[in-house]
């Protein structure tokens, strides 16, 4: 079976974990400022902190952007629950909200309608790695005053109008899941627009400490130390941190290889009548975690594909089924056309010609009326 995602997993890899491991600085050490550093310098974002996962990374965003419980975060209902588990977690309501029907644009109109005074922020999903906003709805959540969180759970390296996508966020996240483009086992990293509250951020990560002033010049814990908040313990560990570090330096080469698989099985798309691939927002780039393929026929052509050999998966299920989230269920019709016709293929870096080959074959093969 051709896997819907690579996991990073190098000969290099392996050594740089032998290395950690031996060294005995497994927790803590140096190469988590340096990995930090690096995703700041390589991405051009600011204020970055690495954390355990991606909940944990919404959960800071949401509790930094002043959301509380009975508080209304907007979001849409077709996502994994580690990124809406945080909007119940720390007490609040999420309002479902929709695509423009045939896309995966985010509907400015559907958002207009359903903000009331409890809206305080907005978590802005960039659905399997393609971006789906524009400006537009950026400045107009700004005018709003409504805080604005880019989960980029899998949109590493996605541009809108050249820039990162989240780049001008309040707060940006990002997963480095090992099915992710970054693999650390778990783990995610916070990017915050204001700096007072990276430095907040940063202490809630580890117990609410400030670990510049909680140990004196003999390395032993001040007992004259105050800790007035308590914070989480959400930190990533050294080893995963060094992970990440080195997988930094073949992300866009990845990446390079990703657009090429992408120009290929487009063009065997583009020859079927009932099939085709999904559309990004005007001035963007996706980053193509998966090919979105979107047909009429999606069940028939995902058994089809998955009885080829290749992978095919809806990815998302949808949020509002569970009850426990307490939000009230709207008509979704964006979010109705996605689960009946949108699903995604593999396209990752690791695919070799031949399996590219073999998934271009598939498709211009299908016929939906023999299956």
């Amino acid at each position: 079976m051709i896997d819907l995602f690579p996991i990073e997993n190098s000969e290099a890899l392996h050594k740089e974990i032998i290395r950690i491991l031996k060294s005995k600085k497994i927790a803590s050490g140096h190469s988590v400022q340096e990995f930090e550093k690096q995703f700041e310098d390589q991405l051009g974002f600011s204020n970055s902190l690495t954390l355990n996962n991606l909940s944990s990374a919404l959960f800071l965003a949401l509790k930094l952007s002043g959301v509380k419980s009975g508080d209304e975060v907007m979001t849409t209902p077709i996502n994994c629950l580690s990124s809406t588990s945080p909007i119940a977690n720390i007490g609040a309501k999420p309002v479902w909200i929709d695509f423009k029907p045939g896309t995966i644009f985010y509907d400015l109109e559907d958002i207009k309608s359903k903000i009331s005074k409890k809206t305080k922020a907005i978590i802005i999903y960039h659905f399997c790695g393609y971006p789906v906003v524009d400006n537009d709805l950026i400045n107009f959540c700004r005018s709003k005053k409504i805080k604005i969180i880019e989960d980029c759970n899998n949109a590493l390296l996605a541009k809108l109008e050249d820039k990162h996508v989240g780049i001008n966020a309040d707060f940006t996240t990002f997963s480095f899941y090992p099915n992710r483009q970054i693999n650390t086992i778990e783990g995610a990293m916070l990017c915050c627009k204001d700096k007072e509250l990276f430095h907040e951020a940063k202490k809630l990560r580890k117990f609410g400490l400030d670990l510049s002033k909680f140990r004196d010049g003999e390395d032993e814990i001040r007992i004259d130390y105050e800790l007035k908040k308590i914070g989480y313990s959400f930190q990533l560990s050294n080893l995963s941190c060094n992970m990440g570090l080195l997988q930094m330096l073949n992300i866009e080469k990845n990446y390079r290889k990703v657009l090429l698989n992408i120009k290929k099985i487009e063009e065997a798309v583009s020859l079927k009548k009932d099939i085709s691939t999904v559309l990004s927002i005007d001035k963007s780039l996706p980053a193509y975690w998966v090919l979105l393929i979107s047909s009429a026929h999606k069940k028939k052509l995902m058994n089809y594909l998955k009885s080829a050999g290749i992978s095919a998966s809806s990815i998302h299920s949808r949020n509002d089924i569970y009850s426990g989230f307490n939000a009230e269920k709207t008509k979704l019709k964006g979010v109705d056309y996605i689960v009946d016709n949108v699903f995604g293929i593999p396209c990752h870096h690791q695919l070799k010609d031949n399996e590219i080959a073999k998934i271009c074959s598939a498709i211009e093969n299908f016929d939906p009326s023999s299956c």
